[in-house]
């Protein structure tokens, strides 16, 4: 499958099917602030397992590579002040690309916001402190106290207790996808061995 196909599979309405037979792994990038920003996307297999590599570094690019625009969540480090009743938050809304990256993570917690019908999301990927209890910790604590600043209100929390990481590891990717005005954020699971656990819808 080529990178356009596989971007043209990856915006739906086959979203979901598309994360369950495809690796995706999409590098980080460095922040503040989140925003829009240009990406590359590229055929890398790993093992014998057909995937495609994401980042925002154009020189890191493969061949028949595909650019494309996306909302790009950064990683908020663990040791930056924050207020957890009142955390910044990028807005998905109808305006812009409609496709949102973040980079893979691997104890992060992600945070989500969405209005009634789902035309807005706010989002923020937080990392955990080191430690063998601190991405279990980061997750409890954004459950029982994150609020978005002047965005009251319970989050939805996608953490390690989502995507626990076992013998062999688990990592994760998290993409928000808009379709007909509707924002939908997805989740693809893998192990150490790069093997698709679960591809799900989280919002």
């Amino acid at each position: 499958m080529t990178p356009l196909n596989a971007l043209g599979f990856l915006r739906g309405p086959t979203t979901v099917e598309f994360m369950q037979q495809y690796l995706i792994t999409i590098a980080g990038r460095q922040g503040p602030p989140s925003d829009v920003v240009s990406y590359w996307m590229w055929s890398e297999p790993r093992g014998d397992k057909e995937g495609f590599k994401v980042s925002s570094d154009q020189h890191a690019a493969g061949v028949g590579n595909v650019q494309f625009q996306a909302h790009s969540i950064y990683m908020v480090e663990h040791n930056v002040p924050m207020n957890v009743l009142a955390l910044d938050g990028y807005l998905l809304d109808g305006t812009g690309p409609d496709i949102m990256v973040t980079g893979m993570m691997n104890g992060c917690s992600f945070l989500m916001k969405a209005n009634i019908n789902k035309t807005q999301v706010r989002c923020a990927h937080i990392r955990p402190p080191p430690g063998p209890t601190g991405a279990v910790d980061l997750n409890i604590r954004m459950m029982n106290n994150a609020q978005f600043h002047g965005d009251a209100g319970p989050l939805t929390v996608y953490g390690r207790m989502s995507y626990p990481s076992g013998n062999s590891g688990r990592s994760t990717t998290v993409i928000g996808v808009r379709k007909a005005g509707v924002w939908g954020i997805y989740q693809q699971q893998f192990d150490g061995r790069w093997n698709i656990v679960s591809a799900t819808q989280i919002l």
